[in-house]
Order: structure tokens, then C-alpha cells, then sequence
């Protein structure tokens, strides 16, 4: 486990991580406990929150702990607002709460949605274009990265097609939880006429970091928008939809509104243990086109807005919105 932790935790030197200090006090406190399986998954979890990694996990006797929470302000708001659960998961209530305000009150009832209900936007009453992301993965019925980047191209070439002639164009990815970093990256390449260096990624080894890989995004090859785009994100904008964040950041037509993302914009390295227990841990580091990184503080947006309010939860929602459509609509 320490093994694996210490050659792949890309961000041992930023969380002031002393990996002697800390099997030291696992040892100490795995020889105060019971010699059991749960005492020691118990020990190794505490081991791995120390990480503060937002894509570190354990896994094993049918239990699952995060390195780090993944309820950010957002989620909390909504839930204090009396956000209702769906069958029991009150995450999957989050997003269908989410969804339905998008339909109902964002879009008016008259937008679209698309690709399992990942996807959805429409022309607001004031001329500006709206698209919200809502997950990065899901999207189609196949498996896999391949299935999914090919749904993602389907459906954002519809949505631009349908918002062309729009002033404005408003992206909405505070409500998602990741999955592929390609299908954002999809989405951003019908918002550019012109390839631009969009971030690079560095996998570390043992504290060192090894070759550095240049990310580029190519303009899509159907339709664009090449108008103003305002993003939108909150600290429920999370992994891949960050490095979508980070991607239009690079672009020169956009601006940034909400709050700071999550901050895990890190590839996983997924490991298993001898005993069968799995896990993962972030092992490469995301720099933006300035070389900014955003592991753990997240991408904070050009104009912050309100923070989100349990007292009134959608009327912040929409505040937020609304400063996205005021700075479109002065331009």
C-alpha cells in the first residue's frame, strides 16, 4: 500500500507529505488494534484521507472510502435546501434536481435533452444560447471512451447547430461529477475556430515527474461557435470537467463565472493490493496554458459569484446565471 502511495501521489511535496512519519504512525496504529481485516482497512483509510486526494479511494469488504469528501458548498446548499434523495442516493437526487431546474426554469420547459439526459440546452429569452454538461460519461449506450467521445460529437454538433446565430453562448458545468476528460474536450472544440495549446499532463514517479505531454485542441470538424461563451462552474465541477474548464480558460472568446472548481483535475492510477482490495490515487499533474496548477484549490472562475445559498438555493443558482448573462449581453 505505502509502496504504491509514495511511487505514483503526485502531490506528496504540496500536501507536506512525510511518508516515513506516516507508515510510522500506520504501524502505531494498526499494533494498537485487533489483528483484523477491518482494522485494517480502517488504518490504511485513514492513511489515504492524510493524501487529501480528490481522486484517492480504498476498496474492499464491500466498503469504499474517498480520500477526500466529495460534498463540496453546492451539494451541501442544496442539500440543507431539502434536496430529497432518489431511491435513497442523495447524489443521484442532487442531479435530478439539477436536471429538472435546468428544464423547467433555465430552459422554460423548451429546450432539449439528449445523450441519456447528460446534455441539455436551448435559446433563452434574451438572444443567448445555453448548453449544460452534465456528466462526462453516460452519454451512450456502448462502453468505453470511443462510444463515448462519438455520442459527445453528435449531440454537441446538434446543440451548436441549433444555437449558431445566438449573441451569446452560456456553458453550464456546475452540476457535473467527470468521466472522460475527452467528451469536454469535445464540447470545447465546437467553441474555437483556430487550434490553441489547451494544458499539459505529467505523470511522477517516486516524487519525480516524468515526460511532459502537450494537450492541444483542434477546432471540431462540424459545426462551431466562435461568439463569446460564459462558463459557469462550482466546486461540483469536478475531474474531467475541470480539464474542460481548464481547456476554455485557453480559449480567448470565453470568461468564467461561479465558483472554483473541485480540484481533481489528476488521472487516477488505478492500483490492487495482494489481499484483493482496490484503489486509486492521482498520480499526474494538469498545467494550465499558464502554467497554473489547480490540484486540491481548484480553477477559481474570472468573476466569482455569490456563494450558493441553503436559504434560497435556486434563486443563487440563478444569481449565478445571471451575472454569466449580464457580461454577454453588455458585450
Amino acid at each position: 500500500f505505502f509502496d504504491i502511495l509514495s511511487g505514483h501521489f503526485a502531490f506528496a511535496a504540496e500536501r507536506g507529505i512525510d511518508w516515513s512519519a506516516l507508515r510510522a504512525r500506520c504501524d502505531t496504529a494498526l499494533r494498537r488494534g485487533p489483528a483484523s481485516r477491518e482494522h485494517l482497512f480502517d488504518t490504511l483509510a485513514a492513511s489515504l484521507r492524510a493524501l487529501e486526494d480528490g481522486h484517492g479511494s480504498l476498496r474492499g469488504l464491500e466498503r469504499y472510502e474517498d480520500s477526500r469528501p466529495w460534498e463540496g458548498q453546492l451539494y451541501r446548499a442544496w442539500k440543507a435546501a431539502g434536496g430529497r434523495s432518489v431511491h435513497g442516493d442523495y447524489s443521484d437526487g442532487f442531479a435530478s434536481g439539477w436536471l429538472d431546474h435546468v428544464r423547467r426554469r433555465i430552459l422554460s420547459g423548451s429546450g432539449h435533452v439528449a445523450a441519456h439526459d447528460t446534455v441539455a440546452w436551448g435559446r433563452l429569452p434574451d438572444g443567448l444560447g445555453y448548453i449544460s454538461l452534465m456528466a462526462c460519461e453516460g452519454l451512450s449506450d456502448d462502453e468505453g471512451g470511443h462510444a463515448e467521445v462519438l455520442a459527445a460529437r453528435q449531440v454537441f454538433d446538434r446543440a451548436v447547430r441549433d444555437l449558431g446565430d445566438v449573441r451569446g453562448l452560456i456553458v453550464d458545468l456546475r452540476c457535473n461529477p467527470g468521466g472522460w476528460d475527452r467528451v469536454s474536450l469535445t464540447l470545447a472544440s465546437h467553441l474555437t475556430d483556430r487550434t490553441v495549446r489547451a494544458f499539459t499532463k505529467q505523470p511522477v514517479r517516486h516524487g519525480s515527474g516524468l515526460q511532459v505531454q502537450t494537450i492541444e485542441l483542434a477546432p471540431a470538424q462540424g459545426a462551431r461557435f466562435t461568439g463569446p461563451v460564459a462558463v459557469l462552474t462550482s466546486d461540483s465541477t469536478v475531474s474531467a470537467a475541470e480539464v474542460g474548464t481548464l481547456t476554455l480558460r485557453a480559449l480567448p472568446n470565453t470568461r468564467s463565472f461561479g465558483r472554483p472548481t473541485y480540484g481533481a483535475l489528476s488521472d487516477p492510477y488505478k492500483y490492487r493490493l495482494p489481499n484483493g482490495w482496490k484503489g486509486a490515487v492521482s498520480n499526474e499533474i494538469y498545467r494550465a496554458w499558464d502554467g497554473a496548477v489547480y490540484e486540491g484549490s481548484g480553477i477559481p472562475p474570472d468573476q466569482p459569484s455569490a456563494e450558493p445559498s441553503a436559504r434560497d438555493f435556486w434563486g443563487s443558482i440563478d444569481a449565478q446565471t445571471t451575472d454569466a448573462k449580464t457580461w454577454l449581453l453588455a458585450l
